[in-house]
């Protein structure tokens, strides 16, 4: 399966996203971004693409703010 990269504009929102999806059923790890997208606050989460719009709407509905996701 393809996965991505959910971009956050800070640390504390990385965390609280990973705390969030930590109560969930979603397959995720935090991982560094990927030098070549030089965005963010370098750390992300990696999610598999086919749940990338069902997490983006549950972290956004937690007030987390999303600066952009990568596809792997």
């Amino acid at each position: 399966m393809d996965d991505a990269i959910i971009i956050f504009v800070s640390v504390h929102q990385t965390f609280r996203a990973e705390e969030e999806l930590g109560r969930t059923d979603y397959i995720f790890s935090v991982v560094p971004v990927p030098p070549y997208v030089q965005e963010g606050c370098g750390l992300g989460i990696k999610v598999r693409t086919i749940n990338i719009e069902e997490i983006k709407c549950f972290l956004i509905n937690k007030g987390i703010e999303i600066m952009k996701t990568v596809k792997l």
